[in-house]
């Protein structure tokens, strides 16, 4: 049997458009649908297993714009599953709480590959 587990890692940002010197906003955070990751056939055949955390940025509709490994597995199948899954995610967009305008959103997911 195998087993991929979505962990949440509690380290949202959102992107204030690279100013630096900008105050901190109050994001409302996005929704998002996080598909299962797909357990590569090798790795389960070489009996592979890791986590994998994955930075995922999205932009003002929800819309995933990059995804890239923040920390390997040391198995590079399992990272591209990984950041494949994520690309894949579906998020509503993240609002500014006190003006309501969408904007630029970042988080990190942790994925964990493990067989049973």
């Amino acid at each position: 049997m195998r087993a991929v587990a979505l962990l949440a890692v509690s380290t949202f940002s959102a992107s204030l458009a690279g100013c630096a010197t900008a105050p901190e906003r109050e994001i409302v955070m996005p929704e998002c649908s996080l598909p299962a990751p797909v357990y590569p056939a090798q790795s389960r055949r070489l009996g592979e297993m890791g986590v994998v955390e994955v930075r995922t940025e999205l932009d003002t509709e929800g819309r995933v714009i990059a995804a890239r490994v923040l920390r390997s597995s040391g198995m590079i199948r399992l990272d591209d599953a990984a950041v494949a899954a994520m690309r894949a995610v579906r998020c509503s967009p993240a609002l500014d709480k006190r003006t309501g305008d969408p904007v630029a959103y970042a988080f990190e997911q942790a994925i964990r590959f493990r067989l049973d």
